[in-house]
């Protein structure tokens, strides 16, 4: 665990995080609607890692503020010059972690990397599970009010797999339910 936190912020300090997309399609008409930004670290001996293999390391160790404003930044910045060569409103989602979305200074990265790419807010989308956002019901309702003034929209991940309770999320600004898969996956039988 320590060699991996060791690694994690040479990582950090030396350009070895990446973001990659994924796309998001219309099921009626199969076209791309948007993408995910997913954070990858191209590790010098073991390859391309996901995030899953070091994001808990990262919040345990305080390093996942660095890795939020890297990843926040940089994908509004590749994500408009993508959107702008499809030459569609395509939208943006990027996850933002219990720590940062804790963090008053939350909305003003958020304008900053705006600002910094030219994306405009209203296609921006970040993504937060449902423990985050119902750890401290005052304190998100404020984070959503201060987020959603910049226009930015708000999906819940992973519902489904915590409090899963409509009447909490009827409070809340969230333009975006996704159902965790556990919670469907047998829903056709």
């Amino acid at each position: 665990r320590l060699s991996l936190e060791r690694e994690l912020r040479h990582a950090i300090d030396h350009g070895q995080l990446h973001v990659h997309f994924q796309p998001e399609f219309a099921l009626e008409n199969r076209r791309i609607t948007g993408a995910e930004a997913l954070i990858r670290w191209s590790h010098p001996t073991r390859g391309l890692l996901s995030a899953g293999s070091f994001i808990d390391v990262a919040e345990e160790s305080g390093m996942i503020d660095d890795i939020g404003r890297f990843a926040l930044r940089e994908a509004c910045r590749s994500f408009a010059t993508i959107s702008a060569s499809f030459g569609e409103d395509l939208t943006l989602r990027v996850n933002i972690s219990a720590r940062e979305f804790a963090r008053p200074e939350l909305p003003d990265l958020v304008r900053a990397a705006l600002k910094g790419s030219g994306l405009r807010s209203d296609r921006l989308c970040l993504e937060m599970t449902e423990t985050t956002v119902m750890d401290s019901p005052e304190v998100a309702l404020e984070t959503f009010t201060r987020l959603h003034e910049i226009g930015v929209e708000f999906a819940i991940d992973d519902f489904g797999t915590g409090y899963s309770s409509m009447t909490y999320l009827k409070g809340f600004p969230v333009d975006v339910i996704k159902i965790d898969r556990g919670f469907i996956e047998d829903i056709v039988t």
